[in-house]
Formats: C-alpha cells, sequence, structure tokens
C-alpha cells in the first residue's frame, strides 16, 4: 500500500519541476490526498498511511502528526495518539485542536490532572475557546471541575506521576489556579497538598493491596520523593478506614519511601470545604 502512495509523490514530482518542490511541499500534498481519501470515505489504515508518508517527507508537519492522531485516537492507540498529539504541539504550539485532542485523550486514560491542563491550554492559545461550541471546552472544564472530579482518581483510575505533579508540584498548582481564573472560572487556591484518592477505598477488606492501589502507592512515593516533601500524611474521616490506613503506610515504605520522610496516619473530622459526598476517601497530604 505504501508503495502506492511512493508512487504518488514520485508522480507530482514528476509534474512539477523538481527544484519548486521541497520535501515539506510534498509533505502538505500527501496530507491533502489523505483529506481527499477521508472524504471518498477510504479505508483508515490508506488515510494512516498517507499520513504517515507526510510525516516521513516533512516530520514537522503539525497537521499530519495531528491527522494521525485523529485515526489512532478513534481506534483507541491512546499511546500513539498522545505521541502525535505532543509531536504537533512540539512544532506548533499554539494549534488548539492537536491541544484538544491531547486533552481528549488524556481523559480517555483516566489522567485527568492532566486532561483539564491542556483544556485550560487552550484558553492561552485561542481566545474564543472557552466560548467554542465545536471545541466544547468550556464544558468539557466545567465537567473536570465539578466536585474536583479532576483530583480524585476513582476505582480503576490510576493518576500516574505527571498527573499527580499537576496536583502536588506547587509551581504546577499555581499555574492551574490561574489558568482556571483565566478562563472565567472560579479558581480555588489549594493552600493544602491534599488529594483524594477513591480508587484506595475497594483496599480495606483484601488482606493484600491489589495491583492497582500498588501502582498508585508507587506513583506517589515518585512524587513525594521528587517534591522533597518533608511529611506525609494518610488521613480520612471514616473511623473504618483506620486499618487500611496503616497498610497504605507500610506500603509507601514497602515502595521505598525514604525514612527521612516523615510518614503519619491520622483520622480526622470532615474537612469544612468538602461536602459529604466527598469524604469517602483516602487524603493524602504532603507537607
Amino acid at each position: 500500500m505504501l508503495i502506492r502512495y511512493s508512487l504518488f509523490i514520485l508522480l507530482m514530482q514528476w509534474v512539477i519541476p523538481a527544484y519548486a518542490l521541497s520535501d515539506c511541499d510534498l509533505s502538505n500534498m500527501a496530507l491533502d490526498h489523505a483529506s481527499e481519501l477521508a472524504n471518498r470515505n477510504k479505508s483508515i489504515d490508506e488515510q494512516k498511511s498517507m499520513l504517515q508518508e507526510a510525516i516521513r517527507l516533512c516530520p514537522t508537519n503539525s497537521y499530519a502528526h495531528n491527522n494521525l492522531a485523529n485515526l489512532l485516537g478513534a481506534e483507541k492507540e491512546f499511546t500513539q495518539t498522545i505521541e502525535h498529539y505532543e509531536q504537533a504541539l512540539e512544532h506548533q504550539p499554539t494549534l488548539a485542536e492537536a491541544t484538544y485532542g491531547l486533552a481528549q485523550a488524556y481523559a480517555e486514560i483516566h489522567q485527568l490532572p492532566l486532561s483539564l491542563q491542556k483544556f485550560l491550554d487552550i484558553c492561552e492559545v485561542d481566545n474564543d475557546a472557552k466560548r467554542n461550541v465545536k471545541l466544547g471546552v468550556k464544558q468539557e472544564i466545567s465537567h473536570l471541575l465539578k466536585n474536583d472530579r479532576y483530583q480524585i482518581p476513582h476505582s480503576g483510575e490510576v493518576f500516574n506521576t505527571a498527573s499527580l505533579n499537576v496536583l502536588y508540584a506547587p509551581t504546577t498548582v499555581q499555574q492551574v489556579t490561574n489558568q482556571i481564573s483565566q478562563c472565567d472560572f472560579k479558581a480555588v487556591v489549594k493552600k493544602i497538598r491534599r488529594t483524594g484518592f477513591k480508587n484506595l477505598i475497594d483496599e480495606i477488606k483484601p488482606s493484600q493491596l491489589s495491583k492497582e492501589a500498588t501502582s498508585q502507592l508507587g506513583y506517589l512515593v515518585d512524587v513525594i520523593k521528587n517534591l522533597q516533601s518533608t511529611t506525609v500524611e494518610i488521613s480520612s474521616v471514616e473511623a473504618e478506614h483506620q486499618k487500611a490506613l496503616g497498610k497504605i503506610k507500610q506500603q509507601f515504605r514497602n515502595l521505598g519511601l525514604p525514612d527521612t520522610i516523615n510518614a503519619i496516619t491520622k483520622l480526622q473530622n470532615v474537612p469544612t470545604s468538602y461536602r459529604p459526598a466527598l469524604t469517602s476517601q483516602i487524603w493524602i497530604t504532603l507537607e
């Protein structure tokens, strides 16, 4: 199949004098041809092959990366999807449609802090984004901010190191807060670096932590060490969670949390800033 597309490029070089065409010119022609294939309802594989040829000819072709990412996302190949959106933005940081696609891809793999961060980025590169009905940026941001959804991993979700940095790294927390305000949403400054983990609640009864919980705690240990925190507090407002808190504390140590970092467990009163529906979780606070 790629041979056919290579012949297409060779034909274009023959029709148009070679001195008039750069590799990036040919790449744009391949990009246009990929769009024609889509309009003619040709297969996804044919469209992908043409876009891959466009990228081969000109690796900096942001639109080729973006369009390929769109197709990969439709096939739920999210690792490659994210890679190509990132390539598109590396070469054209203001490409709002790539930022939007990247935000959606992060949401699909449950990295909600990163998803929110990218949706907020659109407000900086596209002044109309928060009013843009087509992109639906405002609705996406509202959904992630409602009940602090973006910062609470539920059962079946594991926030990776990059997502946790959005929640715990002081500079990033402040940046996201500023972006929320700039996008005309109410910004609440997190004075305490505290995040609730609903994905740890289901680990109270089992004798051993699940693979999901162990993975989540492993990412947390990496972040705690990288941010050079001095204390990590593991807390809940539910008395029945007392044993779970101790289990999580021990797992932190098993996963390499240095003895120099003070790890404490605590049963606390319901935080006045949180509604009752948000209290059934394990809180991890960094100091």
